[in-house]
Protein backbone atom coordinates (compact mmCIF):
# COMPACT_ATOMS: atom_id res chain seq x y z
CA UNK A 1 0.00 0.00 0.00
CA UNK A 2 1.31 3.30 -0.88
CA UNK A 3 1.17 5.36 2.20
CA UNK A 4 1.17 8.85 0.54
CA UNK A 5 -1.78 8.44 -0.81
CA UNK A 6 -3.56 9.46 2.17
CA UNK A 7 -1.36 13.10 2.78
CA UNK A 8 -4.60 14.92 2.01
CA UNK A 9 -6.31 12.72 4.88
CA UNK A 10 -3.28 13.21 7.18
CA UNK A 11 -2.73 16.33 6.41
CA UNK A 12 -6.36 17.12 7.44
CA UNK A 13 -5.70 15.55 10.84
CA UNK A 14 -2.93 17.43 11.62
CA UNK A 15 -4.66 20.84 11.34
CA UNK A 16 -7.84 19.08 13.69
CA UNK A 17 -4.58 18.08 16.06
CA UNK A 18 -3.43 20.79 16.48
CA UNK A 19 -6.96 22.55 17.80
CA UNK A 20 -7.26 19.56 20.40
CA UNK A 21 -5.88 20.32 24.06
CA UNK A 22 -4.13 17.22 25.70
CA UNK A 23 -6.94 16.37 27.65
CA UNK A 24 -9.12 15.86 25.06
CA UNK A 25 -7.74 12.35 24.03
CA UNK A 26 -8.51 10.78 27.29
CA UNK A 27 -11.87 12.03 27.30
CA UNK A 28 -15.05 10.32 28.40
CA UNK A 29 -16.30 10.70 24.69
CA UNK A 30 -15.48 9.13 21.50
CA UNK A 31 -12.84 11.33 19.64
CA UNK A 32 -13.69 11.36 15.59
CA UNK A 33 -10.92 12.34 13.41
CA UNK A 34 -10.86 12.32 9.92
CA UNK A 35 -12.40 9.05 8.67
CA UNK A 36 -10.95 7.38 12.17
CA UNK A 37 -13.47 7.32 15.76
CA UNK A 38 -11.35 7.12 18.35
CA UNK A 39 -12.97 5.45 21.50
CA UNK A 40 -12.15 7.11 25.22
CA UNK A 41 -9.42 5.71 27.54
CA UNK A 42 -12.23 4.21 29.64
CA UNK A 43 -13.77 1.80 26.31
CA UNK A 44 -12.67 -1.54 26.01
CA UNK A 45 -9.58 -1.86 23.63
CA UNK A 46 -11.07 -1.78 19.75
CA UNK A 47 -10.19 -5.30 18.02
CA UNK A 48 -8.20 -5.27 15.39
CA UNK A 49 -9.83 -6.76 11.83
CA UNK A 50 -6.60 -8.99 11.18
CA UNK A 51 -7.38 -10.79 14.50
CA UNK A 52 -10.18 -12.44 12.57
CA UNK A 53 -7.80 -14.59 10.59
CA UNK A 54 -5.39 -16.21 13.20
CA UNK A 55 -6.87 -18.91 14.81
CA UNK A 56 -8.89 -18.36 18.09
CA UNK A 57 -8.83 -19.70 21.39
CA UNK A 58 -7.04 -22.93 22.06
CA UNK A 59 -7.00 -24.07 18.15
CA UNK A 60 -3.40 -22.74 18.20
CA UNK A 61 -2.44 -24.81 21.06
CA UNK A 62 -3.78 -27.89 19.25
CA UNK A 63 -1.62 -27.18 16.47
CA UNK A 64 1.62 -26.64 17.94
CA UNK A 65 0.73 -29.49 20.48
CA UNK A 66 -0.52 -32.20 17.16
CA UNK A 67 3.09 -30.82 15.50
CA UNK A 68 4.74 -31.61 18.80
CA UNK A 69 3.14 -35.73 18.53
CA UNK A 70 4.44 -35.93 14.95
CA UNK A 71 7.57 -34.74 16.15
CA UNK A 72 8.17 -37.59 18.27
CA UNK A 73 6.81 -40.13 16.54
CA UNK A 74 9.78 -39.26 13.37
CA UNK A 75 12.44 -39.19 16.56
CA UNK A 76 11.40 -42.24 17.67
CA UNK A 77 11.68 -44.29 13.99
CA UNK A 78 15.14 -42.83 14.03
CA UNK A 79 16.09 -44.49 17.74
CA UNK A 80 15.60 -40.93 19.54
CA UNK A 81 12.99 -39.68 22.61
CA UNK A 82 11.11 -36.70 22.86
CA UNK A 83 8.93 -34.82 25.34
CA UNK A 84 6.06 -34.07 24.18
CA UNK A 85 4.00 -31.75 26.62
CA UNK A 86 0.55 -32.39 27.59
CA UNK A 87 -2.43 -30.39 25.29
CA UNK A 88 -3.29 -28.81 28.44
CA UNK A 89 -0.10 -27.50 29.37
CA UNK A 90 0.00 -25.79 25.73
CA UNK A 91 -3.68 -24.52 26.38
CA UNK A 92 -1.99 -23.04 29.73
CA UNK A 93 0.07 -21.18 28.02
CA UNK A 94 0.17 -17.52 28.06
CA UNK A 95 0.91 -17.44 24.29
CA UNK A 96 -2.20 -19.23 23.49
CA UNK A 97 -3.81 -17.67 26.29
CA UNK A 98 -3.48 -14.52 24.32
CA UNK A 99 -3.16 -13.97 19.98
CA UNK A 100 -0.32 -12.37 19.13
CA UNK A 101 -1.26 -9.13 18.47
CA UNK A 102 0.95 -7.41 16.37
CA UNK A 103 -0.09 -4.04 17.75
CA UNK A 104 0.74 -4.32 21.62
CA UNK A 105 4.11 -5.56 20.77
CA UNK A 106 5.15 -2.29 18.87
CA UNK A 107 3.23 0.34 21.47
CA UNK A 108 4.48 -1.86 24.52
CA UNK A 109 2.49 -3.03 27.64
CA UNK A 110 -1.05 -2.62 27.13
CA UNK A 111 -2.16 -3.71 30.95
CA UNK A 112 -1.59 -3.25 34.78
CA UNK A 113 -1.56 -6.63 34.96
CA UNK A 114 0.85 -7.14 31.85
CA UNK A 115 3.31 -4.32 33.63
CA UNK A 116 3.32 -6.07 36.74
CA UNK A 117 3.87 -9.34 35.78
CA UNK A 118 6.73 -9.15 32.60
CA UNK A 119 7.73 -5.53 32.89
CA UNK A 120 10.34 -4.86 29.56
CA UNK A 121 12.04 -6.83 27.55
CA UNK A 122 15.43 -6.79 28.91
CA UNK A 123 16.84 -9.60 26.36
CA UNK A 124 15.59 -8.72 22.72
CA UNK A 125 16.58 -10.62 19.73
CA UNK A 126 18.18 -8.47 16.95
CA UNK A 127 17.20 -5.40 18.68
CA UNK A 128 13.15 -6.71 18.43
CA UNK A 129 11.01 -7.42 20.84
CA UNK A 130 10.23 -11.04 21.73
CA UNK A 131 7.48 -11.59 20.40
CA UNK A 132 5.01 -14.72 21.59
CA UNK A 133 5.76 -16.53 18.25
CA UNK A 134 9.48 -16.19 19.00
CA UNK A 135 9.04 -17.13 22.61
CA UNK A 136 6.95 -20.59 21.62
CA UNK A 137 9.79 -21.22 19.65
CA UNK A 138 12.18 -20.94 22.10
CA UNK A 139 10.49 -22.68 24.86
CA UNK A 140 10.34 -25.56 22.09
CA UNK A 141 13.85 -26.19 22.95
CA UNK A 142 12.77 -27.05 26.58
CA UNK A 143 14.90 -28.34 29.40
CA UNK A 144 14.45 -32.00 28.24
CA UNK A 145 15.41 -31.71 24.79
CA UNK A 146 18.70 -29.69 26.03
CA UNK A 147 19.51 -32.78 27.95
CA UNK A 148 18.65 -35.14 25.23
CA UNK A 149 21.33 -33.33 23.17
CA UNK A 150 23.95 -33.57 25.95
CA UNK A 151 23.30 -36.67 25.91
CA UNK A 152 23.63 -38.36 22.69
CA UNK A 153 25.82 -35.57 21.02
CA UNK A 154 25.37 -34.28 18.00
CA UNK A 155 23.40 -36.92 16.20
CA UNK A 156 19.99 -36.10 17.99
CA UNK A 157 20.53 -32.41 17.21
CA UNK A 158 20.99 -33.15 13.48
CA UNK A 159 18.34 -35.69 13.47
CA UNK A 160 16.08 -33.30 15.11
CA UNK A 161 16.86 -29.35 13.31
CA UNK A 162 18.52 -31.18 9.96
CA UNK A 163 22.39 -30.66 9.92
CA UNK A 164 23.89 -28.73 12.14
CA UNK A 165 22.26 -25.30 12.28
CA UNK A 166 18.37 -24.47 13.29
CA UNK A 167 17.14 -25.84 9.88
CA UNK A 168 13.50 -27.38 9.85
CA UNK A 169 13.93 -28.48 6.25
CA UNK A 170 15.21 -32.02 7.39
CA UNK A 171 15.09 -32.94 10.55
CA UNK A 172 12.04 -34.02 12.42
CA UNK A 173 11.45 -30.52 14.01
CA UNK A 174 9.93 -30.08 10.55
CA UNK A 175 6.84 -31.64 11.57
CA UNK A 176 6.21 -28.49 14.02
CA UNK A 177 5.39 -26.72 10.95
CA UNK A 178 1.49 -26.07 10.34
CA UNK A 179 1.98 -26.79 6.31
CA UNK A 180 2.73 -30.29 6.95
CA UNK A 181 -0.84 -30.59 8.14
CA UNK A 182 -1.66 -29.80 4.56
CA UNK A 183 -1.63 -31.33 1.32
CA UNK A 184 1.76 -29.90 -0.69
CA UNK A 185 -0.19 -27.82 -3.56
CA UNK A 186 -2.20 -26.09 -0.34
CA UNK A 187 0.94 -26.14 1.89
CA UNK A 188 2.67 -23.45 -1.11
CA UNK A 189 -0.23 -21.95 -1.31
CA UNK A 190 -0.41 -21.47 2.52
CA UNK A 191 3.21 -20.52 3.29
CA UNK A 192 2.54 -17.78 -0.05
CA UNK A 193 -0.57 -16.72 1.73
CA UNK A 194 1.30 -16.09 5.25
CA UNK A 195 4.03 -14.31 3.47
CA UNK A 196 1.31 -12.07 2.02
CA UNK A 197 -0.34 -11.30 4.98
CA UNK A 198 2.68 -11.02 7.11
CA UNK A 199 3.72 -8.29 4.27
CA UNK A 200 -0.32 -5.76 4.96
CA UNK A 201 0.30 -6.28 8.71
CA UNK A 202 3.20 -4.47 8.53
CA UNK A 203 1.88 -2.52 6.11
CA UNK A 204 -0.79 -1.32 8.65
CA UNK A 205 1.86 -1.14 11.38
CA UNK A 206 4.14 1.51 9.15
CA UNK A 207 0.89 3.12 8.20
CA UNK A 208 -0.24 3.60 12.20
CA UNK A 209 3.32 4.03 13.50
CA UNK A 210 3.49 7.44 11.01
CA UNK A 211 -0.09 8.95 11.29
CA UNK A 212 -0.11 12.00 12.97
CA UNK A 213 -2.52 10.52 15.79
CA UNK A 214 -0.47 8.43 17.01
CA UNK A 215 2.68 10.55 17.01
CA UNK A 216 0.87 13.25 18.86
CA UNK A 217 -0.31 10.83 21.50
CA UNK A 218 3.27 9.34 21.64
CA UNK A 219 4.79 12.99 22.49
CA UNK A 220 2.11 13.11 25.25
CA UNK A 221 3.15 9.91 26.57
CA UNK A 222 6.49 10.81 26.76
CA UNK A 223 5.83 13.79 28.27
CA UNK A 224 3.85 12.43 31.03
CA UNK A 225 7.30 10.09 31.55
CA UNK A 226 9.31 12.55 32.27
CA UNK A 227 7.51 14.17 34.09
CA UNK A 228 7.93 11.14 36.40
CA UNK A 229 11.60 11.18 36.21
CA UNK A 230 12.44 8.69 32.94
CA UNK A 231 13.23 10.34 29.54
CA UNK A 232 11.92 8.11 26.90
CA UNK A 233 10.84 9.30 23.48
CA UNK A 234 9.16 5.56 22.45
CA UNK A 235 7.22 3.03 24.38
CA UNK A 236 9.76 -0.17 25.36
CA UNK A 237 8.64 -2.97 23.94
CA UNK A 238 6.94 -5.54 26.63
CA UNK A 239 8.38 -8.67 27.79
CA UNK A 240 5.96 -11.66 27.51
CA UNK A 241 8.16 -14.32 28.07
CA UNK A 242 6.35 -16.27 30.47
CA UNK A 243 9.73 -18.05 32.30
CA UNK A 244 11.74 -14.68 31.77
CA UNK A 245 14.14 -13.70 34.91
CA UNK A 246 12.06 -11.56 38.17
CA UNK A 247 11.52 -8.70 38.10
CA UNK A 248 12.65 -5.91 39.62
CA UNK A 249 10.99 -3.03 41.93
CA UNK A 250 12.41 -0.87 39.81
CA UNK A 251 11.20 -2.58 36.48
CA UNK A 252 7.57 -3.06 37.94
CA UNK A 253 7.75 0.45 39.11
CA UNK A 254 8.62 2.01 35.76
CA UNK A 255 6.53 -0.73 33.51
CA UNK A 256 3.28 0.66 35.53
CA UNK A 257 4.13 4.44 35.35
CA UNK A 258 4.68 3.62 31.47
CA UNK A 259 1.03 2.08 31.22
CA UNK A 260 -0.42 4.61 33.65
CA UNK A 261 0.66 7.37 31.03
CA UNK A 262 -0.92 5.11 28.05
CA UNK A 263 -4.11 5.18 29.86
CA UNK A 264 -3.62 9.02 30.63
CA UNK A 265 -3.22 10.18 27.20
CA UNK A 266 -5.37 6.88 25.86
CA UNK A 267 -2.50 6.20 23.31
CA UNK A 268 -3.42 2.11 23.24
CA UNK A 269 -6.90 2.98 22.38
CA UNK A 270 -6.02 5.57 19.60
CA UNK A 271 -3.33 3.29 18.12
CA UNK A 272 -5.61 -0.03 17.78
CA UNK A 273 -8.28 2.40 16.48
CA UNK A 274 -5.89 4.28 13.68
CA UNK A 275 -4.18 0.33 13.10
CA UNK A 276 -8.18 -0.97 12.73
CA UNK A 277 -9.13 1.92 10.02
CA UNK A 278 -5.42 0.74 7.69
CA UNK A 279 -6.52 -3.12 8.42
CA UNK A 280 -9.89 -2.65 7.20
CA UNK A 281 -8.82 -0.53 4.18
CA UNK A 282 -5.94 -3.69 3.06
CA UNK A 283 -9.34 -6.24 3.96
CA UNK A 284 -11.64 -4.47 1.77
CA UNK A 285 -8.81 -4.31 -0.91
CA UNK A 286 -7.63 -7.77 -0.83
CA UNK A 287 -10.59 -9.61 0.03
CA UNK A 288 -9.43 -12.86 -1.89
CA UNK A 289 -6.03 -13.13 0.38
CA UNK A 290 -7.84 -13.30 3.35
CA UNK A 291 -11.04 -15.46 2.37
CA UNK A 292 -7.51 -17.76 1.78
CA UNK A 293 -6.60 -17.92 4.92
CA UNK A 294 -9.82 -18.68 6.80
CA UNK A 295 -10.22 -21.28 4.25
CA UNK A 296 -7.02 -22.82 4.88
CA UNK A 297 -6.50 -22.41 8.59
CA UNK A 298 -9.77 -24.28 8.55
CA UNK A 299 -8.58 -26.80 6.41
CA UNK A 300 -5.35 -27.41 9.17
CA UNK A 301 -7.75 -27.30 12.08
CA UNK A 302 -9.55 -30.28 10.37
CA UNK A 303 -6.43 -32.53 9.39
CA UNK A 304 -5.01 -31.75 14.02
CA UNK A 305 -8.43 -33.51 14.76
CA UNK A 306 -7.95 -36.14 12.66
CA UNK A 307 -4.08 -36.65 13.72
CA UNK A 308 -5.68 -36.62 17.17
CA UNK A 309 -7.76 -39.51 17.07
CA UNK A 310 -4.75 -41.28 16.35
CA UNK A 311 -2.80 -40.57 19.69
Amino acid sequence: MNRYKNLIAMFIFAIILASCSNSTSSSSTSLTVGNIKIPPATAPQPTLPFDAYVLPGSEPALVFYVGTLLVKSCMTKKGFPFPPESLAEYAEDPFYDQQPQISTINFGVDSMKEAKTYGYDDTPIGGKAITRQDDRMIQAGNHAVIRYIQEYGKAYSITLMGGTGPSTDSGCLKYQLATYLLPKHLASEYTKIQNIHEQYQNNSIVETQHNPIVLSDIKKWSSCMASHGYDVKTPPPANRNPKATPLTKAEITEATIDYGCKVKVNMMNTWLAVESYYQTQIINEHPTEFQKVMTIDSDIISAAKRIMKRY
